[in-house]
């Protein structure tokens, strides 16, 4: 299962939406699930993005597909970054340092 985070900032045109019709938010939400990317969590971030979003998919291709088609609006502008879980890598540094250590013993 891939994972991202999407770093999106509202255009003006995506503001004026917004402003008409708030609970636009939530339609966008239930896009992204019927596209196959399930939402985790969804801030409001103050900064240079306006939401923040943790979505996971099957693959990272079905994220980048659906990234370039909510950009193609012209509604908002994304970052999406692919993140792998903290407990995977932290579990492949340990088995690496482990290996790198019982190799260094055999040297000497």
């Amino acid at each position: 299962m891939a994972h991202d985070v999407m770093s999106s900032s509202l255009s003006e045109p995506g503001r004026k939406v917004l402003r008409e019709r708030p609970g636009g938010s939530r339609t966008v939400k239930r896009e992204l699930e019927r596209k196959g990317a399930p939402v985790r969590t969804r801030h409001v971030v103050s900064g240079p993005s306006d939401f923040v979003t943790a979505r996971e998919a099957a693959a990272d291709e079905t994220v980048s597909s659906i990234s370039i088609e909510m950009r193609a609006r012209a509604s908002v502008h994304m970052l999406t970054l692919s993140g792998i879980p903290l407990d995977s890598v932290s579990g492949r540094l340990a088995q690496r340092g482990h290996r790198r250590g019982r190799s260094a013993k055999r040297r000497r």
